[in-house]
């Protein structure tokens, strides 16, 4: 809104007012811009009076500061004429305007020219980083221009354009799951059919996630605890051990094999250490400790009235399950059991890694809580 509080002196003499060569000085308040202008109407040359004063102002705001002085003008929401004197000869009105702007607007517009400039320092300091393979550079950086991105600044870049480019780099980092949310973001949200159908063809291009990408963030190994309940507790069973170190191979799976020798007291039913929560909490201190992000527990449970000789039914099976733990915080981010065989533990292994409907039914799930969505 632009306050017209002047004072207007019309007169039939064409030259310039007393004042008009007395140069106004800037004070802490305001700034001062003078504008002379013509019309056929004195509300047309007031107006242009008014917007030569505010193109004034826009100039020097980014002459201080750099950035487009075009965006300047459009969102300067305080001008004022201060003083004007006006004149009507040969049948046009002449204004002569002291045009006077708060030092708040220009506070706020530097702030603003700022804030764009350091958004476009780093939306090509990210492609820089991306374009070398610095990919986890590059999207620290992108998470920041996000963060701050403002669609009212004027920039020559789009938000979507910046989320687009988030995924290629999450993709460049095998973080795939995170690549795909980026990328579906844009497709659900943008305007622009070009770019729409650029983050479609992406996602196209995407690999599935796999149990390895699930099990082995950043690359990095899982720590594989292998348990048997028994009358104390939870224990190290060295048989299913055996049987998961030969399948991370076929699996092509890094992992650390823990817990060889101990004793995990609780039960369902509680115990000294709080029962299973308990224990996992214990596993992911332990996996946290040694720098590895994931924990895979591996439990039997055999049946409780199995008798020798016999077999054939039901209560002949045991239950194997699985708990896959973040270490950083020891939740729980994907669980399940299957009924097994109890004395044979590779065909345990091979039906919690192998079926769809077990543990590798979870891995779109667990990348994404270890990733953070």
């Amino acid at each position: 809104m632009f306050i017209m509080a002047f004072a207007a002196q019309v007169a039939t003499q064409s030259a310039d007012p007393w004042w008009w060569g007395i140069a106004r000085k800037h004070d802490s308040d305001h700034l001062y811009f003078t504008a002379k202008c013509e019309a056929g109407t004195s509300e047309g040359a007031r107006r242009a009076a008014l917007e030569s004063g505010m193109a004034q102002f826009a100039g020097y705001v980014s002459s201080g500061v750099g950035g487009n002085v075009a965006d300047v003008v459009g969102e300067v929401r305080e001008a004022e004429a201060f003083h004007t004197d006006e004149v009507f000869a040969d049948g046009r009105y002449r204004v002569w305007m002291l045009v006077r702007v708060p030092r708040g607007e220009y506070d706020r517009h530097v702030g603003r020219l700022e804030r764009a400039a350091r958004l476009e320092s780093g939306w090509k300091s990210a492609q820089s980083l991306a374009n070398r393979g610095l990919f986890k550079e590059a999207g620290a950086e992108l998470e920041g221009v996000l963060k701050m991105y403002d669609g009212t600044l004027g920039l020559a870049f789009a938000e979507d354009e910046v989320k687009l480019k988030l995924a290629e780099v999450f993709k460049g980092q095998a973080r795939n799951s995170r690549a795909r949310k980026w990328a579906g973001d844009v497709v659900a949200g943008t305007t622009d059919a070009g770019l729409r159908r650029k983050a479609e063809e992406f996602v196209k291009g995407l690999p599935q996630a796999t149990l390895r990408d699930a099990l082995n963030p950043d690359g990095k190994a899982c720590a594989v605890y292998a348990l048997k309940r028994g009358g104390a507790g939870w224990v190290h069973w060295a048989a299913l051990s055996d049987a998961a170190k030969a399948r991370r191979a076929s699996e092509k799976i890094l992992c650390e094999i823990a817990g060889e020798g101990r004793v995990w007291t609780g039960s369902e039913e509680g115990g000294e250490e709080g029962g299973e929560e308990g224990i996992f909490k214990m596993i992911a201190v332990e996996s946290d400790r040694r720098g590895l992000p994931v924990a895979l527990v591996l439990g039997l449970v055999a049946p409780k009235n199995k008798k020798s000789g016999e077999g054939g039914g039901l209560e002949e099976l045991g239950d194997i399950f699985w708990w896959v733990i973040r270490s950083s915080d020891g939740e729980v981010v994907s669980s399940g059991g299957t009924k097994v065989i109890p004395d044979n533990p590779a065909m345990m292994v091979r039906n919690v890694f192998g079926l769809d409907n077990l543990l590798r039914g979870d891995v779109g799930k667990i990348v994404g809580a270890l990733e953070g969505e």
